[in-house]
């Protein structure tokens, strides 16, 4: 068990997309992949990751929240840190939220540097990309 990385991943199984990983990582997600495609049967992709100060207790409260959910379904580096694929939607959430307000505090501090008001400028950025999505949604929705 490391303690040292600071990136914060949510990976899913290929072929056995019920399962998904919580983790973190110091290097990369895509060379914890690796690491792991080589211990399992499968693939890991990397659905979401994130620089977070203090990963590691973020990641142990993770998954001291979802330990009903746990699934041990191999022996190998790893293998404790997989869940059921319910767990995805929730642990997704609190990774774009934390991935959010650094983003928030990013523009904050150069809206202090550069004399602007950088959470206006950003409240608009996530206004405009949410539009987007909705735009986006909408034509899927005249697709199907």
């Amino acid at each position: 068990m490391s303690k040292s990385g600071h990136i914060l991943y949510l990976m899913v199984h290929f072929p056995f997309v019920i399962f998904w990983k919580v983790g973190i990582t110091g290097k990369s997600a895509a060379h914890r992949a690796k690491a792991l495609d080589k211990a399992m049967p499968g693939r890991p992709y990397r659905v979401w990751a994130a620089i977070v100060p203090g990963a590691y207790h973020i990641e142990q409260w993770l998954h001291r929240e979802l330990k009903g959910s746990n699934i041990v379904w191999y022996k190998g580096d790893g293998h404790r840190e997989w869940f059921w694929f319910w767990v995805a939607p929730f642990v997704w959430a609190v990774m774009v939220g934390i991935t959010l307000l650094e983003v928030a505090a990013l523009a904050w501090m150069a809206g202090k540097v550069f004399s602007f008001d950088g959470l206006q400028w950003f409240g608009c950025f996530v206004a405009v990309l949410w539009d987007w999505a909705v735009i986006g949604f909408e034509f899927l929705k005249k697709l199907i």
